[in-house]
């Protein structure tokens, strides 16, 4: 896994760290280091101590590390320690989880579209749950968006579905920046 678009990260004060679903994702003043395939247990290797700078930090993660089949306990886990460790070495930082989107029409590796989702829906419940409650953190659920935003895949977004999650993104982002002021 190619990790040096973290290494830029402290071009911004706002970083994104996300999977496929988060490279179209263009927000003004945002940098984002979303890459393909991108899974929590990847990030253990990349140290938050590169985050010193960063003011907002944006996970986009999870998706990848449900359709790999590991259980949703273990990505909590992973997500949990880099999170709080990311919190306790950055005073000044909120960090903002977006929780994955549903899949459609996906049957992957012996698995339905409905048990995956049911695995998602656990899974940001269960984010939600760790860490809802955490000043500095913001859970962010984009709601407002068709099923016909994906590809054909089910998984990924469409070209207009990248626009479109793009500007929920950043219309949330800037919803809850105003909010804290």
């Amino acid at each position: 896994m190619n990790l040096i678009p973290l290494l830029n990260a402290n071009r911004s004060k706002v970083l994104l760290i996300g999977d496929s679903r988060s490279i179209g994702v263009k927000c003004q003043t945002v940098y984002n280091a979303s890459i393909r395939g991108l899974q929590m247990f990847h990030l253990k290797t990349f140290q938050t101590d590169g985050l010193k700078n960063i003011e907002v930090l944006i996970l986009s993660l999870g998706i990848n590390d449900i359709l790999a089949g590991y259980e949703t306990d273990y990505i909590l886990e992973n997500y949990s320690k880099w999170v709080n460790s990311s919190l306790i070495k950055n005073e000044k930082c909120s960090i903002y989880i977006l929780l994955p989107l549903e899949v459609t029409n996906v049957d992957l590796f012996l698995r339905s579209s409905e048990n995956i989702n049911n695995q998602i829906r656990l899974f940001n419940t269960q984010i939600t749950d760790v860490f809802g409650d955490i000043s500095r953190v913001q859970i962010v659920q984009i709601t407002k968006l068709n099923r016909d935003i994906f590809a054909s895949d089910g998984i990924h977004f469409s070209k207009r579905g990248n626009e479109l999650y793009s500007n929920a993104v950043c219309n949330e982002i800037i919803k809850i920046r105003m909010d804290e002021y």
